[in-house]
């Protein structure tokens, strides 16, 4: 789950992006979630950063569960392949399900 990810990612050395699933977290801020109509607080930011052994970033997102919601993660890195900017955007399949 989340919490794994979170330890696994600071154990690694050379790991950007960690994508889980297993714990079902919903991740995000309050405000992208509402905008998208998604009804519940996040469990973590999206992505959630934390630094790897050597002290460079890793981005952990998670799938949440039951395709309600797909997360856009897009990743910039600088001229050594280090994470710089983790930007996300989430689309809502949660509002096409309760509306359908």
């Amino acid at each position: 789950g989340l919490d794994r990810d979170v330890e696994l990612a600071a154990a690694l050395r050379g790991v950007d992006v960690i994508v889980g699933g297993d714990s079902h977290s919903l991740m995000g801020g309050a405000a992208s979630l509402a905008s998208v109509g998604v009804p519940k607080a996040p469990a973590a930011n999206y992505p959630q950063k934390v630094v790897d052994m050597d002290g460079n970033p890793v981005c952990i997102v998670q799938a949440w569960e039951y395709s309600h919601a797909v997360g856009k993660l897009v990743v910039q890195f600088d001229a050594s392949g280090h994470v710089t900017r983790a930007r996300e955007r989430l689309f809502s399949l949660w509002l096409s399900e309760r509306a359908g």
